[in-house]
């Protein structure tokens, strides 16, 4: 965790924020840390009714209101090694089998990981890597990203596109995401410059690829695991809020805007995109944007609804503080899951500011 970002966005303890006060919180262990970092330490709620610690491990402080419940979920994604050489690598994919969670983290790695750092090998496929920083780009195009103040990514994944948000604003960049593998490959990168991890091939078979990347602007960005419908900040934080293809993966919609509408400072700008690829294992059909009805608001669309919930009066649930200002549709993403298999999905991207 960067003391930097620490100081400046003063997070809030979860478990207060949902209880509707406001704790910042205080750093009272650092047990590996320099003058700029924390690899391991303490925050508390100074709040003597809560009292709530929250551990930072391995430089990601664990910000979610229910943090020992997830500690023990993640257990195993929290204490893994990080140096394992391609063939001890192999082996334990092989013997965990298929639908382990390692089996299940390196497919995910290798598959975002690819997208966000590229490799050196040609694609069977007639695409490249980087559409995930091609489309940030077309956000910041948009007017989605403020040039000035903090920027928040919600589901920043494994970093790289924090690394391409730092070259659109001049302040301080935070990637929250809840996926711990992801989220320990985007600190890794960016204290080494080097991105490295596993590309799927076939089944089990893996290939490592070690890339350079550009850190440049590491010392304004950094990562740190946060739930995007509860963020721990006061309201304002953020000038910038961003969300690539986050609105299908979380279990309410309505409450990651309600909560970037509570976030966002007056003139602060938001992009979002997604393919309203909806499953009721991440969001529940109640909970989705349209999607589940023709007899809906709109005949059930979910592009014309999420634009009416962004324009004032044009649905029950409009934001009073968001405001769309353009939007485009059929913004093209593929995401690749081995060396004979690539998945194509139309984008719809909105962006706006709040007043």
């Amino acid at each position: 965790m960067k003391l930097a970002h620490f100081d400046s966005l003063r997070p809030l303890c979860p478990l207060c924020v949902q209880r509707g006060t406001e704790s910042p919180l205080v750093l009272t262990v650092r047990e590996v840390s320099t003058s700029t970092d924390v690899e391991f330490g303490v925050l508390r709620c100074p709040e003597s009714a809560c009292a709530t610690e929250y551990p930072i491990l391995r430089g990601i402080p664990i910000l979610v209101a229910n943090a020992a419940e997830f500690i023990a979920a993640n257990i195993a994604s929290l204490a893994a090694s990080d140096d394992l050489p391609p063939a001890a690598s192999a082996l334990m994919g092989e013997c965990a089998g298929a639908g382990s969670p390692f089996d299940s983290a390196r497919q995910h790695l290798s598959t975002y990981a690819w997208d966000h750092y590229g490799d050196d090998e040609a694609s069977a496929f007639d695409i490249t890597p980087g559409c995930a920083l091609r489309i940030l780009d077309l956000a910041a195009n948009l007017n989605g990203i403020s040039p000035t103040g903090n920027a928040l990514e919600m589901g920043c994944g494994v970093g790289g596109t924090a690394l391409r948000l730092a070259t659109h604003t001049s302040g301080l960049v935070l990637g929250i995401d809840l996926h711990v593998p992801m989220l320990r490959m985007a600190a890794r990168t960016l204290a080494s410059g080097f991105a490295e991890y596993d590309l799927r091939q076939s089944g089990f078979l893996y290939r490592r690829v070690r890339r350079r990347v550009d850190i440049s602007n590491a010392a304004r960005i950094d990562h740190w695991c946060c739930d995007a419908t509860h963020p721990p900040f006061a309201p304002g934080t953020f000038s910038t809020v961003v969300g690539l293809n986050v609105l299908d993966c979380v279990p309410s919609p309505l409450d990651l805007l309600t909560q970037t509408e509570r976030l966002l400072s007056p003139g602060g700008r938001f992009a979002f995109c997604t393919p309203y690829d909806w499953s009721p294992n991440a969001t529940q059909p109640a909970c989705w944007l349209g999607g589940h009805s023709p007899r809906g608001y709109f005949d059930g669309d979910p592009k014309a609804i999420l634009e009416a919930v962004l324009t004032p009066g044009a649905h029950p649930a409009s934001l009073a503080r968001l405001r769309r200002r353009a939007s485009t549709d059929n913004v093209p993403w593929h995401v690749r899951t081995h060396d004979r298999g690539v998945m194509h999905y139309r984008l719809h991207m909105i962006t706006g500011e709040a007043v």
